[in-house]
């Protein structure tokens, strides 16, 4: 099978890097759990990366780059996770740190920037602080204006790459009273910076990502010039949320890649494993646990490709998929690796000693996804401000109908990214939901199973259902107190529809499994059905181990993942 070509840079990264599993490939299991173990930073995995040339993929092309795909980055980002999430992470901070300044720099910030990566340089993104968190508008690091300089002071904690980066992006308050137009974002060379005026603070210990430099910087009247401000003023907050979109969803490929990994270990002890005369895949609990988080893979797929792919298509949407991605995936796979890591048993306690003992390091560190850039409830909070304008698409049903399609299609070239089309509420619906009625009477006229029919006939009930209590939420004393849970079902709606589209425009290309209408039946009922309720279907476990023996992706686009034994192959 002959996958879209998007996805051809993945299966070289994974050449290049080869089988994590063989302890001589550029960035194996063992060298990572070594490093784990130490605390260490990953400096030679990161020199590897370097060589291949992934920090290119964080400079658009029309600044001598290689970035013209978020869905390309998307991929590789996932090739990468599934080998350490720590990292993955503490790379790809430098794209981070880089965002605002494609969105909104000047000419010569950008082209400072372009310099500062091919250089190999790194980036920090520094937003948070200790006590706010994801609250922006109480950050109380400031930008004094004086004349043609800033200075900058306060603490920013829990940064990535703190200690490690070149440059910062600041995000920093501009009045005294805030608000949303009272803070900038500030990028800031620190080799151009007075060094008694800022000091390191020290690593934090973490649960997961040991090896990261997560940490802060403190800065004490630092002076920088007015041209390090990214944007016009006032434009900080309004900037880190467009940011924010975009990185909040496409760090859900690291979700998946971890996710990939952990599945993957769990299906080689369940075939190796021998337990009662025979191996532990044999026991119905452990093939419906695993084939059910197979599943899970492939839904969240939809979800995470179908919004990488609208920032190109309807970048003004992508408050509404971002928000819905970043809680749902994460979410998701995260339940996934808990129910898998029952068919390991006591091996999922030990750290040492096994051949899957990655397995724990991949759960700890993938737990970071969920609360990085904001947690489930910031994004279900932030879905439920927009909740009345989900349901109403403002263009015609034959442009809606063309719109998935190139979202959805993997044959259908993206348009360019235009950062300008950011917004920070969507004013134009959300294309999956509005489009339910639509997908589901394409269903129709396919003459599909009934199972099908029956699947698709209770998402346009729930969807029914849905727009009539926003309706009446509208007018509740108690609405705050739905709100949420409105925003979690939207999620749910979000996900099948992004299902059925994603099986409407692509079950031609992407192989037989793919193709065939069961698959899309047992994802959109594990959507909306009690997941410990539904048992594997033989045709998923057939896949699964299939998927498992000829080492491709639990995706579904199938890539090609490095073969068993191969330590690596230069370029």
């Amino acid at each position: 099978m002959q996958l879209p070509e998007q996805y051809a840079a993945a299966e070289s990264f994974e050449l290049y890097l080869g089988d994590p599993a063989h302890p001589g490939s550029r960035i194996s299991f063992a060298a990572s759990l070594e490093l784990d173990e130490r605390e260490e930073y990953p400096f030679e995995a990161h020199r590897c990366l370097d060589s291949w040339g992934l920090p290119e993929m964080y400079i658009p092309a029309q600044y001598g780059g290689r970035l013209e795909s978020f869905e390309e980055v998307f991929a590789l980002f996932r090739a990468l996770s599934r080998r350490d999430l720590t990292i993955a992470l503490s790379h790809a901070i430098t794209f981070l740190g880089a965002l605002p300044i494609w969105i909104a720099g000047s000419d010569d910030q950008k082209a400072m920037v372009a310099e500062l990566i091919r250089g190999r340089r790194k980036i920090a993104f520094a937003i948070s602080e200790r006590a706010h968190g994801a609250d922006l508008l109480a950050n109380e690091f400031e930008a004094r204006q004086d004349a043609d300089r800033y200075f900058i002071a306060g603490e920013k904690w829990l940064i990535g790459n703190a200690t490690r980066a070149t440059a910062l992006t600041l995000f920093a308050r501009t009045r005294p009273e805030g608000g949303p137009r009272g803070f900038a974002l500030i990028f800031a060379d620190e080799r151009l910076l007075d060094p008694a005026t800022f000091h390191h603070l020290p690593k934090v210990p973490t649960v997961g990502l040991r090896g990261s430099d997560v940490s802060g910087i403190c800065f004490n009247d630092c002076a920088v010039p007015l041209s390090a401000r990214i944007g016009s003023s006032g434009s900080g907050f309004e900037l880190a949320l467009k940011t924010l979109q975009i990185t909040r969803t496409l760090v859900t490929g690291m979700s998946l890649g971890a996710a990939d990994t952990a599945l993957r270990l769990a299906v080689d002890f369940a075939l190796t494993r021998r337990l009662y005369g025979g191996s532990v895949l044999d026991i119905p609990h452990a093939r419906a646990s695993l084939a059910g988080a197979f599943l899970d893979l492939m839904i969240c797929d939809c979800v995470a490709i179908g919004a990488a792919r609208a920032l190109q298509v309807c970048p003004e949407q992508a408050s509404i998929w971002s928000a819905v991605t970043k809680y749902f995936v994460p979410a998701t796979l995260d339940s996934a690796m808990r129910d898998v890591s029952v068919v390991l048993g006591a091996r999922f306690f030990l750290r040492s000693g096994h051949p899957w003992s990655m397995f724990q390091k991949m759960m700890r560190d993938s737990s970071i996804v969920g609360v990085f850039e904001g947690a489930g409830v910031v994004q279900l909070h932030t879905l439920a401000l927009q909740l009345e304008h989900v349901t109403t698409a403002r263009i015609s049903e034959d442009l809606l109908r063309r719109r998935l399609k190139t979202i959805f299609s993997l044959r259908e070239p993206l348009p360019a990214f235009d950062p300008r089309q950011l917004d920070l509420m969507s004013r134009d619906g959300c294309d999956p939901v509005c489009g339910i009625p639509l997908l589901c009477e394409q269903l129709r006229s396919l003459g599909v199973s009934d199972a099908v029919l029956k699947s698709g006939e209770t998402v346009s009930r729930r969807y029914a259902e849905f727009v009539s209590d926003i309706g009446r939420a509208q007018g509740l004393s108690e609405r705050p107190a739905v709100m949420p849970e409105l925003a979690r079902r939207c999620t749910l709606l979000h996900a099948a529809a992004c299902s059925i589209a994603f099986w409407l425009h692509n079950r031609e290309i992407l192989g037989d499994f793919f193709g065939r209408e069961e698959w899309l039946s047992d994802c959109l009922n594990r959507i909306f059905a009690d997941r410990a309720a539904i048992a594997g279907n033989a045709a998923v476990e057939r896949e699964l181990v299939e998927r498992h023996r000829h080492q491709r992706l639990f995706s579904v686009v199938p890539v090609q993942l490095a073969l068993r034994g191969e330590s690596a192959v230069d370029e």
